[in-house]
């Protein structure tokens, strides 16, 4: 993960944790959710109740309770931007 953000936060990749499968997190993670195979910049905070998966999340950005987030972008306003379907590197 690239360091240029904050690089004294320290990151890690977690295979299976509570909340969290198969992501890399910062260990300023404050997480009350479900994270899956996605990459979480510091400052993240997931409430209760949010599903992250197969996503990224910006430095940042805080991810609602209510929210259900599957291949997108978290912006560090919060806004999300989807990735079309099919779409691959």
């Amino acid at each position: 993960m690239l360091r240029t953000v904050r690089p004294e936060t320290g990151r890690r990749w977690v295979r299976d944790a509570p909340g969290v499968r198969a992501s890399v997190f910062p260990s300023d993670l404050v997480n009350a959710g479900l994270v899956a195979d996605s990459v979480l910049f510091p400052g993240v905070r997931v409430d209760a109740g949010a599903r992250v998966r197969r996503s990224v999340v910006l430095p940042g950005a805080v991810v609602p309770g209510d929210a259900d987030i599957d291949g997108a972008v978290v912006l560090e306003d919060g806004r999300i931007q989807h990735v079309a379907e099919g779409v691959s590197a």
